[in-house]
Order: C-alpha cells, then structure tokens, then sequence
C-alpha cells in the first residue's frame, strides 16, 4: 500500500470531508502514475496545511483531456456544483495546468472512498 499526499483548496477539500466530491481529477503526471487502486491519499488543506483527510483510492479513470473527462464523469461528483457546464469544467481544470501539460501528461481520475 502506497500513500501519497495531495494538496487541496478549501472548497474542493471540504467536499471530499464532506463525501460530496468522489472523484479527485489530476494532471496524470509522474507523481500521479505512482497511485494504483487501494492506495491512500492523503488530503490537506489549503493554505495551512493543518487539516487532512484520508481516503483510499477505490476506482482509476485515465483521460486523454479534461474535456474527455467532463464528458463521462458526472459533474457533480467531480465537485462542481448542479447546473455546471462542460466548458466550466475546463475552464477550471485550465486554472491549474496550461493545455500544453494536458496534452503532454493527460488526465487521470481517482474515485475515492474516506476512511
């Protein structure tokens, strides 16, 4: 078993706590390769870093874009709010990691479980 620690805005980490976000969307960089289903994550919050949240990692999904991903996961699960649009989705996704980094690493999708 592998753990990883991930860092999370408030709003995203909050959802997760919250088992309102079940799917955690990265970049699918080398760090991201390394998470395999039953590994852990470790969540912490942003900008302190004092709170956290555990989930296992029960479920992978790869992507060749954040648009690909916007088209198969729901939305909401993702964290968007009811009423959100595909383009938002990008457009959010593209707030963190330029098209370039997409293109280059792809996408990657971890359906999570707290524990």
């Amino acid at each position: 078993m592998y753990m990883i620690v991930m860092k999370l805005n408030p709003e995203p980490f909050e959802k997760i706590k919250s088992h309102k976000k079940i799917w955690e969307v990265r970049l699918n960089d080398d760090k991201r390769k390394g998470v395999h289903i039953g590994d852990r994550i470790l969540f912490k919050k942003q900008p302190e870093l004092l709170e956290g949240v555990l989930a296992k990692v029960v479920d992978i999904k790869h992507f060749n874009s954040f648009e690909e991903m916007s088209e198969v996961l729901s939305l909401t699960s993702v964290g968007f709010e009811p009423g959100a649009t595909k383009q938002d989705c990008v457009d959010c996704y593209h707030k963190y990691y330029t098209p370039a980094e997409e293109q280059k690493f792809g996408v990657v999708a971890f359906k999570l479980e707290v524990v």
